[in-house]
């Protein structure tokens, strides 16, 4: 590696050190607001339509004709559903900062929605061998809506997964 290169590489280093340092703070800042309860409520925003708020296809993040997105999924319903999950308490607590959660995911699904930034909604699986449904992405997004209040929220599934929570649960 060249000096120039060298010194480049070690600038965006830096540069990036100092980001996620920045980040820490602000997400621990928003988390010192939030134990004060002065946090004000943000209302979720979902990316259910074609394309990411970064202009990105949505179709890149699902499998095509294997994913699909249900909407307006009942939060009680889900909790029925992950019964046997074992974060199913973490994610019931409602609160939004607990000590087994990312604080620094928390932060960034807030500071987007504030922004008026969509995210993509939490994905549902069904795990065969232990007969249940998981949350396999989105826990931090499924807690942070359950803890402003969502009582409905788009999900992602898998088409043969659908069937199944169909089949054992009656959803039409």
């Amino acid at each position: 590696m060249k000096i120039d290169e060298l010194s480049g590489y070690m600038q965006r280093k830096i540069t990036q050190k100092h980001k996620a340092e920045n980040n820490f703070i602000l997400a621990s800042e928003m988390k010192d607001i939030y134990t004060q309860g002065l946090l004000e409520p943000v209302t979720p925003i979902w990316n259910t339509e074609e394309y990411t708020s970064n202009k990105i296809p949505i179709s890149k993040y699902l499998e095509p004709n294997i994913d699909i997105i249900v909407q307006n999924v009942e939060i009680n319903f889900l909790f029925s559903v992950m019964q046997n999950n074992s974060n199913l308490e973490v994610i019931k607590e409602k609160a939004l900062f607990n000590p087994l959660k990312n604080d620094f995911k928390t932060y960034q699904i807030v500071k987007n929605w504030k922004n008026g930034i969509s995210l993509l909604p939490p994905t549902l699986f069904y795990i065969i061998k232990a007969n249940k449904f998981e949350l396999s992405d989105g826990t931090h997004r499924f807690n942070a809506a359950y803890y402003f209040g969502a009582t409905v929220l788009p999900i992602i599934i898998t088409k043969n997964h659908f069937l199944i929570l169909k089949k054992l649960y009656n959803v039409i």
